[in-house]
């Protein structure tokens, strides 16, 4: 996913500074992006925001029981917010967050060496408050990690 959205970013942009950002399972794509788009001589990460992306997810959410538990209990809170944009097969929604899941178990963050901004949302789903970190398990990896949980 990574090495194509940094091709489609390449077409338009070959080369100069790049701000890149990502939500959720977005922010580790853009980690991954920036990495990509690094490596020409001629390019430069300058920024990374991330909205509330996690580096490493607990072992918790590794259990496959408790993972399904826990997207029951979100799509059930969201399926009347849903249901109102026309959106009805909420159990095809957590199919694809289940595999989005599966792809980060064995994800490990290389060094990051970009300005990286990390945005949290003031509040979580009580699913997600037993399990928060204040970096987002993100400060292992990243040498420049600015942080807010003033976001919106």
């Amino acid at each position: 996913m990574a090495l194509v959205y940094s091709q489609a970013i390449s077409r338009v942009q070959p080369c100069g500074d790049y701000y890149l950002a990502g939500a959720s399972f977005g922010a580790t794509v853009s980690i991954e992006v920036a990495k990509i788009l690094a490596m020409s001589e001629y390019s430069t990460v300058k920024f990374i925001g991330l909205l509330d992306g996690w580096a490493a997810y607990p072992a918790v959410l590794k259990d496959k029981n408790y993972f399904v538990e826990l997207m029951k209990r979100q799509l059930e809170k969201l399926s009347i917010e849903f249901s109102h944009i026309g959106i009805h097969n909420t159990e095809e929604i957590m199919e694809i967050q289940h595999q989005r899941m599966l792809s980060l178990y064995d994800y490990i963050p290389p060094a990051i060496d970009f300005p990286v901004f990390l945005y949290k949302a003031k509040e979580l789903l009580d699913e997600y408050k037993l399990i928060d970190n204040p970096k987002n398990y993100w400060g292992n990896y990243i040498s420049c990690l600015l942080y807010t949980s003033d976001a919106a």
